[in-house]
């Protein structure tokens, strides 16, 4: 439960974001590693 908690925070403040603006491949599958 905690870890879904968690995804919600970083989905509000950093998914958007990271879709929106097309960040380097890197950061994206850095983000997904962090899931």
């Amino acid at each position: 439960e905690s870890n879904q908690a968690a995804f919600q925070i970083s989905a509000k403040d950093g998914w958007t974001e990271l879709f929106a603006s097309h960040p380097p491949l890197k950061k994206r599958i850095a983000a997904l590693q962090a899931l």
